[in-house]
């Protein structure tokens, strides 16, 4: 039998609908308050990846290793 590692840091994302009115989270988010969970480190991973893809490349010194 396997340990579930569901909790922690990158467990799901859970909104709690009574822990604060829906008017702050509106403007919070900028639009409406999302229905599921939110995204997180998945989504951090991504958008470093596609910045890293965009970036100028630099030509290496063959002297460096």
């Amino acid at each position: 039998m396997t340990k579930s590692r569901r909790s922690g840091p990158r467990g799901p994302v859970v909104v709690n609908e009574t822990s604060a009115p829906a008017r702050p989270r509106e403007r919070l988010f900028g639009g409406p308050t999302p229905d599921g969970p939110l995204p997180g480190h998945l989504l951090v991973l991504l958008s470093r990846l596609h910045r890293a893809e965009n970036a100028p490349k630099t030509p290496r010194d063959p002297t460096r290793t």
